[in-house]
Parts: C-alpha cells; sequence; structure tokens
C-alpha cells in the first residue's frame, strides 16, 4: 500500500475593473480594458455572499474620472488545493520467474472538491468585458459579472484505475 498525500496554499488572483475610466497595468498579464476597481475591505475576509470563495462585497467599481482604482496587486487568495492519492499492489507468484501483479489506484480517494475559478487553459489576449471566458482570469475577476467570485469549475473528482502486469 502506498500514498500521496497533498497540499497548497491557492494561488493570488488581481480584481480587475471594466467599467473604470482609466487604464491600470492589467495585474502583470496583457489584456483589455483591465483597470483595477477600488478597495473598502479585506477580499480575503469572511465571503459576504454566500458560496463564493472570497469576499466579494471588497471592491467597488471605480467611476471617478482620471482617476485608477487602489486595490493592489495579487489581492485575492484564490482556492488551496487537497488531494490523497493511495494504491494498492499484490503480487502473485505463478512459477519460479513468472509472476503477475495486480493494481488498485485511487486518485482524490476522499473526493474532496477543490473549487476553481474557472477551467485550466491560457489567459485569453481578446476582450470579452462583459462575457465570461473561463480562460481569462482577468475576465473571471471582475466584479461587473454575476459570476464574480463564485467557483466555476473543479480539479478532477475521485478517479480509480486497475492495472494487471505480467511479468516473464
Amino acid at each position: 500500500m502506498t500514498g500521496v498525500f497533498s497540499a497548497a496554499t491557492g494561488n493570488y488572483y488581481t480584481a480587475t475593473d471594466v467599467v473604470s475610466v482609466s487604464n491600470a497595468d492589467c495585474g502583470g498579464t496583457v489584456g483589455f480594458q483591465c483597470a483595477r476597481p477600488n478597495l473598502v475591505g479585506n477580499p480575503n475576509a469572511k465571503p459576504c455572499i454566500p458560496g463564493t470563495l472570497f469576499n466579494t462585497c471588497a471592491f467597488l467599481n471605480n467611476s471617478t474620472q482620471g482617476t485608477f482604482g487602489d486595490a493592489p496587486r495579487n489581492d485575492i487568495i484564490g482556492p488551496g488545493y487537497i488531494t490523497w492519492d493511495t494504491s494498492l499492489v499484490k503480487q502473485f507468484s505463478i512459477s519460479e520467474n513468472k509472476r503477475l501483479e495486480f493494481r488498485a489506484e485511487f486518485f482524490n480517494i476522499l473526493n474532496h472538491v477543490n473549487y476553481l475559478f474557472g477551467q485550466f487553459g491560457a489567459i485569453s489576449a481578446e476582450p470579452t468585458p462583459l462575457e465570461l471566458d473561463p480562460n481569462n482570469i482577468n475576465t473571471l475577476a471582475n466584479p461587473q459579472l454575476s459570476s464574480f467570485g463564485y467557483p466555476l469549475a473543479a480539479r478532477a473528482p475521485r478517479q480509480i484505475q486497475f492495472a494487471l502486469k505480467f511479468y516473464f
């Protein structure tokens, strides 16, 4: 029997604001319409809306002409990751130089849900100001969207695989 436990803290994300009347550095990524909102609270405090992964009420759209939002880069701590992988291996001797090996492997055996803001993929360079683009984290971290702060994807659930190997 073998096992691997993996745990990681969440990645850091930058909230963006497509309604802003000024430009900003886009949180270090190349994109369009990605100024910052104003920060009015702690984004990593208890969520103010049930089901969100962070405090979405900590952001306010920047609507003052000629000003930049004051939300810093990488101010949102994303969801972490926890998983247990294990395998069971049994060998059966058939003769002196022949044997059979059976393996049962379980990935995320406890079926722990590991949420994501969006699906994995490259950051899109196309502007999508009010449409959800799951490959663009700048769009996913936008207070203008109704999906702001909600998990839109998850890592793989429990997976089981079996193998049979004959040694000769």
